[in-house]
């Protein structure tokens, strides 16, 4: 009996995970849409604007009109406002409201890192650069995590059986949190000593994101990275 129930469960999780993939593809688009400045998916808007944004800024005063809190919310985070199942987090039940969140932020993630990785709109980044960028990423993930919070409070209210804690989407941030580490390193060495063992990262993504920095010496970088292939 004990099985059948792990079964039933499990397919039960499997359908939906699918369905919240479905949803979420439905209403916030994917990463096979094209940008668009204006639309009620936000996946292509928060995309037109990101490859749009400039990482190679060359000093502070350059990083501190680059992060008015005004400008990043109107492009980061008023698209997430504008949609519509974003919207409706507090019709949902707790199972339903963590599988899209889930969902969302591994969309997200991809969708950071296909832009800042991408062969045809190559990004650069300078240690102020690499700042906002981490500003940028911060955003979008306290303000998914603040709606999860709100939706789960409400839903909580009126169903008391569904009170519980709201998982932190820490897992599905990972390899996108990882980025931002190696983007701030002050030099590429200090990832053998400090973070290397806990990386998510092949030696070759490693490689890939460490080259965004304008100031890694390519000598370097390449030791780190022989590094992490003799842990693998």
């Amino acid at each position: 009996a004990r099985e059948e129930l792990f079964r039933f469960s499990k397919n039960y999780q499997d359908l939906l995970k699918t369905q919240a993939a479905r949803v979420v593809t439905e209403f916030c688009g994917s990463l096979q849409d094209a940008p668009v400045f204006k639309g009620s998916a936000f996946f292509p808007v928060l995309r037109y604007f990101l490859e749009r944004e400039t990482f190679e800024l060359p000093s502070a005063q350059e990083l501190a009109t680059a992060e008015d809190d005004a400008r990043l919310y109107k492009i980061l985070i008023q698209p997430m406002q504008d949609c519509r199942l974003l919207q409706q987090f507090e019709k949902c039940d707790l199972d339903v409201l963590r599988s899209l969140c889930q969902e969302i932020a591994h969309s997200l993630v991809d969708l950071f890192l296909d832009v800042i990785l991408s062969p045809v709109l190559p990004k650069r980044f300078t240690d102020w650069g690499s700042l906002l960028f981490s500003k940028e990423v911060r955003m979008v993930q306290n303000h998914l995590q603040s709606l999860m919070q709100a939706a789960a409070s409400t839903v909580a209210a009126s169903h008391k059986d569904q009170a519980g804690a709201v998982p932190v989407l820490s897992t599905q941030w990972e390899r996108l949190s990882q980025a931002v580490t190696i983007l701030q390193l002050e030099k590429p060495s200090d990832w053998s000593f400090y973070y290397q063992s806990t990386s998510v990262f092949s030696p070759q993504e490693l490689q890939a994101i460490m080259q965004l920095r304008v100031d890694f010496s390519a000598d370097v970088i390449n030791s780190v990275v022989a590094a992490a292939a003799a842990d693998k």
